[in-house]
Parts: C-alpha cells; sequence; structure tokens
C-alpha cells in the first residue's frame, strides 16, 4: 500500500491528498523514490479482545449442616 506524504498528486481524472491510498504504478513508484510517498505493510489491524469478565462461582460447602 503506498500513502503520499504530503501535498496533492493527480493521476487521471482523481487528485489524490497527503493521507491518500495511492494505486501501485509506475507514477507513484516514482513518488516514492524521491520521497514524496511511503510505502507501508498491507496487514489489517487485529481487532482488541474484548475483555470479558468471568461469572462469580460460588464456593461449594462440603460439609454444609442444613437446620430442618
Amino acid at each position: 500500500m503506498i500513502i503520499l506524504k504530503h501535498g496533492k498528486f493527480i493521476s487521471g481524472a482523481r487528485i489524490f491528498r497527503a493521507g491518500a491510498i495511492l494505486p501501485d504504478n509506475a507514477d507513484t513508484q516514482g513518488l516514492v523514490s524521491h520521497g514524496l510517498a511511503e510505502i507501508v505493510a498491507d496487514t489489517p489491524k487485529k481487532a482488541a479482545k474484548s475483555a470479558r469478565k468471568p461469572e462469580p462461582v460460588e464456593p461449594v460447602q462440603e460439609n454444609a449442616q442444613v437446620n430442618s
């Protein structure tokens, strides 16, 4: 994935602004070589795991006396 660092870039009929994801072609590779764009990893971010608290469990009483 190539991201534009500064300024604007016109490719065909589209205008890309700073922070936009650029298509991978010869023109954008030229921007990377001049330091105007940056290649970043394509790996998606993992979703944070929800911190579920376990349900409280009552302790088992082995020798409990029952009043009758």
